[in-house]
């Protein structure tokens, strides 16, 4: 994610794996952009024909050029069990599990983490800071072990009702919108997908 004065951004996001280039798409998220001042850009870069079990490097940088570290990760197995290591309601202290998931990643005792929701504790608030926090005490596991996100009920706390977590895919986005207008209930919801 970066934080862009002009959308679109002036170029797709790339990533370079194991030495190779990869180019992604890019997805603007405004829906608190008047409040905040600022535009959201969520980025997104597919690693794809992954060797089941194979480690990859890879660093990743934003349209403004700026690159990140290299990390690597091994990708998931083909065959036999995969093991994978559930946790929720997490906050955004380092005092945490972070550390030990990202041992038992690295050593290959569990092969990917679920986190089951409530993340951040709403990770909107403070104008993004704290999701900002969230991200930051955990990037290192979190960059170096395959990691499925779901949201839970304080995702839908940041006023967008969870809005920002559609929209976080590589190619179809997701939007809500409302048969008639009328206060949203389920019966009245439908979600439309929208090819970049």
């Amino acid at each position: 994610m970066t934080f862009d004065a002009v959308w679109p951004p002036a170029g797709p996001p790339t990533a370079t794996l194991n030495g190779t280039t990869l180019e992604g798409v890019s997805h603007p998220y405004a829906h608190f952009t008047a409040e905040e001042g600022r535009n959201y850009t969520l980025h997104f870069v597919r690693f794809p024909d992954l060797i089941p079990g194979a480690t990859y490097s890879y660093s990743v940088r934003g349209p403004n050029g700026t690159a990140s570290d290299e990390y690597a990760f091994r990708a998931p197995r083909q065959d036999g069990t995969t093991r994978l290591a559930a946790y929720g309601d997490l906050g955004h202290s380092e005092w945490s599990a972070m550390t030990n998931l990202k041992e038992d990643c690295l050593a290959g005792v569990i092969d990917a983490v679920v986190m089951l929701g409530d993340h951040a504790y709403d990770m909107g608030n403070a104008n993004g800071l704290r999701g900002a926090a969230y991200m930051n005490a955990f990037q290192p596991t979190l960059a170096s072990c395959p990691w499925l996100p779901i949201v839970g009920n304080h995702e839908g706390n940041d006023g967008d009702d969870y809005m920002r977590y559609l929209n976080m895919t590589f190619g179809t986005k997701a939007a809500r919108r409302h048969f008639d207008g009328a206060p949203r209930r389920a019966s009245r919801d439908s979600f439309l997908l929208v090819q970049p």
